[in-house]
């Protein structure tokens, strides 16, 4: 008999799907960062606008922007494969 431990990640994940699908991915809005937004944007306690919590590169003129319920924003290339794997 497998114990707990003995289950792969492969397994675990087929069986416990916690990510969002592309269609509730898709309804969360998305716009084009530009320098302005530092200032309605989130910011650190530096006054400096946060950068992506999953990349950690700070948001440049022109980049896609998924903001998420939280209303934390995210390089729009970057949440999409987290969220398939971790819904919110």
């Amino acid at each position: 008999m497998r114990g707990v431990s003995d289950v792969s990640m492969e397994e675990a994940s087929d069986h416990d799907n916690r990510g969002a699908t592309n269609d509730e991915i898709n309804v969360l809005p998305t716009h084009e960062y530009t320098k302005k937004q530092e200032s309605s944007e989130q910011t650190g306690k530096d006054g400096e606008a946060e950068p992506c919590a999953i990349c950690l590169c700070e948001f440049e003129q022109g980049d896609r922007v998924r903001t998420l319920p939280c209303f934390h924003n995210f390089h729009q290339h970057c949440i999409g494969p987290w969220l398939v794997q971790n819904k919110v």
